[in-house]
């Protein structure tokens, strides 16, 4: 596999509003003083290199950033620079870049650069039935099919020109503003918790350090590790700073985890799913008790044979408290600024993010300046106070409770339960409905609905949460085998600016929703699909069950059943910045589909984005990524997912994928896939059993790791055939990445396994990655593909690359470091005795 294969999508332009920043301006230097320390001069475009003539390069300015010195200073996108401080560019395209970084590294903020600028403009004048319009310059052409729309049965004459302007351009340089940690708070600080975190994995990790070499290569991805976690933003997670910086935790802690949300499922306790959310959103006990102060008190919940009033104060009154714990999630925005994010914020947020992850190459201009302000707006909101409003309705959501419901309200309204409509009134939490046991076809909005049963069509916004108008919305349905459709988004157990709940208590379930955010999906807010029981099939867009595009939680929970799941992008378990997404099925054989609307950022021929199936990710150079999660209790289970799915994290998130129980399961997804990791993330995923299957399209699969990034791949047992794509997979790091790869058990057949152990390349930072392999079963495994069939013909491990370990311990479950040290044999002395040569 080449180098240029394994890139991301990241543009190969320069970003100079990074790359000026030079390393002594990200991490600092605490010696200097603030009257002596010279602040690196910050530009803020996107430029390439270009060639005007045989002998003449230029650089093309392919965007500039907005707000930026470039932007106030009069540059536009698609100019030309021809040369600075009164010179002009010589020689090839490539060095004229060169020289101009060069040039531009030695600048501070404060100073100017003159620039020689060649712009394209055009100019354009019309008439229209011979009236005369103003004549107009610009980058492009007017819209003739709009003035032509807009006048209907006129003539239009049009004059156009279109010209190279040459000018002289002053530009003031800024100082980028600075996120960097001048000093990391000690590590056991931020989660004393995972200090004693323990795992069947430490005792093979511990054998593996115990070799000199192998500890000083992760000793030095460690401290890189630590280095870029100074680089720091408003949304990076404290579980998740912790955990990069002690990357041996990582096993047990996505182990508790997983056994924590499992054991809720079991239990079916839904109020329990969350403490584990409000730990990763980095609750403040403070700001929870500040907000307790102002929220109105619970009440009893009602005993048997209550009133529908009864039943409806109960609701009515957590519904209250929610929206009470709302206010204090949101109380540093103004009106003005809910009402904002709640319509603009997420329309133009959620429309680049589905276009593309990288919000700072925007083409459009308006879109990003709004997204930077949205992003600043963000930062501002309490997500774990969100959550806490959250568990204010998982506690109507109770199963127990529900059936109580249930059988109150058929009695109250026995005699008329095959009306269409029992209870109809508006209150302060807006419109509440209770609908009777017929087939209804509920069509106005309801921000409270009761259906006691029924095979019902839902065609209006249901559980949908929105700003200030619709704070709280939740619908429980009572039986009958019902029909969820959207065309809308954020609809169906969806909280934008807000908090919903849709809960259906019985019944084969159908979920359709073909616009954006839907079915436990979040934005500001908090949004749950809660569904006890039935065969139940969910078909959705981007952002959907279990998907947060940023801040909050959203959960998709389905308690039994043999179900479907399809979503286009960002689904299954998905989080953006500062938030939890959860994707929960307690048992059944389920079928997951994930990211089947959109082509490979890469430009692959069919092949398809995902971003879903436990994944979680940031906006780079923005914001850090959340906690995506999707956890299947047991079941023959079918994984089929595009690019980035499957267990994985991008730029500073992490995502999990648990699949318990003893089945058989198959995984199949695209590029990045099965525990993967790129750009300073954290991917896991952990199979409990069976003889699994895991495949993907192209490679950087079970457990890749790239760019400071850390992956963790573990399967507990049975005979299982991993299919690498003779490619960057099996345990393989990169860029300074590290890889845990463990299979516990059974006859494993690793096929096209070149990529197995492999570490390296590391030219983005220079230094070395770590990647160790290890097979601790005792049965005889196979390793397929050219030239590994006699990889362990005389010996149980191998070094591979910069540095990766392939251990097979062929069923000695008491091996030691000195046994592995004896298994390495040769390999270890050549590693060794090339690192003393290079040494001297």
């Amino acid at each position: 596999m080449t180098q240029a294969f394994l890139q991301t999508s990241f543009p190969r332009f320069v970003f100079l509003s990074i790359f000026l920043v030079v390393a002594s301006a990200s991490f600092g230097d605490d010696e200097k003083s603030p009257e002596t320390e010279k602040v690196p001069g910050y530009l803020g475009v996107y430029m390439e290199a270009a060639q005007v003539s045989k002998t003449r390069g230029a650089i093309r300015l392919s965007l500039v950033v907005p707000n930026s010195p470039a932007e106030l200073g009069g540059l536009k996108n698609n100019d030309m620079i021809l040369g600075f401080e009164g010179r002009v560019f010589n020689g090839s395209k490539d060095k004229v870049l060169e020289s101009f970084k060069a040039y531009l590294k030695g600048k501070a903020a404060g100073e100017s650069l003159t620039l020689t600028i060649e712009r394209v403009e055009s100019t354009a004048s019309w008439t229209l039935d011979q009236s005369k319009v103003k004549a107009r310059t610009g980058p492009r052409l007017p819209n003739l099919d709009g003035i032509l729309e807009r006048n209907l049965g006129k003539t239009l004459s049009l004059t156009a020109k279109r010209q190279k302007r040459n000018f002289v351009l002053k530009v003031k340089l800024g100082a980028r503003a600075r996120n960097a940690l001048a000093k990391l708070p000690q590590n056991s600080t931020l989660r004393p918790g995972h200090e004693d975190l323990r795992c069947r994995e430490d005792a093979i990790v511990k054998k593996c350090l115990s070799l000199p070499l192998l500890k000083k290569t992760f000793q030095d991805v460690q401290e890189r590790f630590e280095k870029d976690e100074h680089k720091n933003d408003s949304f990076r997670a404290r579980t998740f700073r912790y955990l990069h910086r002690a990357p041996t935790r990582v096993p047990g802690f996505g182990r508790q985890l997983g056994e924590s949300w499992r054991s809720c499922a079991r239990s079916k306790t839904l109020v329990g799913i969350l403490e584990p959310m409000l730990v990763l959103l980095d609750e403040s006990e403070k700001r929870y008790k500040e907000a307790l102060r102002t929220i109105p008190g619970r009440l009893a919940r009602p005993k048997s044979g209550a009133t529908v009033h009864d039943h409806l104060n109960y609701i009515i009154r957590h519904m209250e408290r929610a929206a009470h714990f709302r206010s204090a999630a949101l109380k540093r925005l103004s009106k003005e600024e809910r009402a904002f994010l709640a319509k603009e914020g997420f329309e133009n947020l959620k429309s680049r993010f589905t276009e593309s992850i990288y919000l700072h190459t925007d083409p459009n201009k308006d879109r990003w300046r709004i997204n930077l302000r949205v992003l600043d707006l963000l930062g501002k909101i309490d997500s774990a106070l969100l959550s806490r409003g959250s568990q204010e309705l998982l506690v109507l959501g109770d199963r127990g409770y529900l059936g109580q419901l249930k059988t109150d309200l058929s009695a109250f309204y026995k005699g008329t339960l095959q009306n269409s409509i029992l209870y109809a009134v508006d209150h302060s939490i807006g419109s509440v409905r209770i609908l009777g046991t017929g087939p209804d076809v509920l069509r106005a909005r309801a921000n409270l609905v009761i259906d006691l049963g029924g095979h019902d069509v839902y065609a209006a916004p249901v559980a949908a949460a929105r700003g200030d108008e619709n704070p709280v919305a939740v619908c429980l349905d009572l039986a009958g085998d019902d029909q969820y459709q959207s065309t809308t988004d954020g609809n169906l157990g969806a909280g934008i600016l807000g908090l919903a709940m849709l809960v259906d208590l019985e019944g084969d379930d159908v979920y359709l929703s073909s616009a954006s955010g839907s079915q436990g999906m979040a934005f500001a807010g908090a949004g749950f699909v809660i569904d006890w029981s039935g065969n139940d099939d969910y078909r959705g867009a981007a952002l959907c069950q279990g998907s947060v595009l940023a801040v909050g939680v959203g959960a998709l929970l389905d308690f039994s059943g043999d179900d479907v799941l399809s979503g286009t992008l960002y689904s299954q378990g998905f989080a953006g910045p500062s938030s939890v997404g959860l994707c929960l099925q307690n048992g059944g054989d389920d079928r997951y589909l994930g990211g089947m609307g959109q082509g490979s950022s890469y430009g692959s021929r069919d092949v398809y984005q995902g971003f879903c199936q436990g994944v979680a990710c940031g906006f780079r150079g923005y914001a850090s990524g959340g906690f995506g999660a999707l956890l299947d209790t047991g079941g023959d289970d079918r994984y089929l997912a595009g690019n980035f799915s499957q267990g994985g994290g991008y730029y500073f998130g992490m995502g999990l994928l648990w699949d318990y129980g003893r089945s058989d399961d198959r995984f199949v997804g695209s590029r990045y896939a099965q525990a993967f990791s790129a750009h300073s993330a954290i991917g896991f995923l952990l199979d409990d059993g069976g003889d699994d299957r895991y495949q993907g399209v192209i490679g950087a699969l079970q457990g890749a790791a790239w760019d400071l990034s850390i992956s963790v791949f573990i399967d507990e047992a049975g005979n299982d055939d991993y299919w690498g794509m003779n490619a960057f997979s099996l345990g393989a790091s990169a860029h300074n990445g590290l890889s845990f790869f463990f299979d516990h058990g059974g006859c494993d057949r690793y096929r096209n396994s070149q990529g197995l152990g492999r570490a390296g390349p590391n030219d983005y930072h220079g230094g070395v990655s770590l990647s160790l392999f290890v097979d601790a079963g005792a049965e005889k495994d196979r390793y397929l593909g050219p030239g590994m069939a006699a990889f362990f013909s005389d010996r149980r491990a191998r070094l591979r690359g910069k540095l990766g370990l392939v251990v097979d311990v062929n069923g000695d479950a008491s091996w030691t470091g000195k046994q592995l040290r004896e298994w390495l044999g040769s390999d270890l002395k050549n590693y060794e005795g090339s690192g003393k040569r290079r040494k001297k």
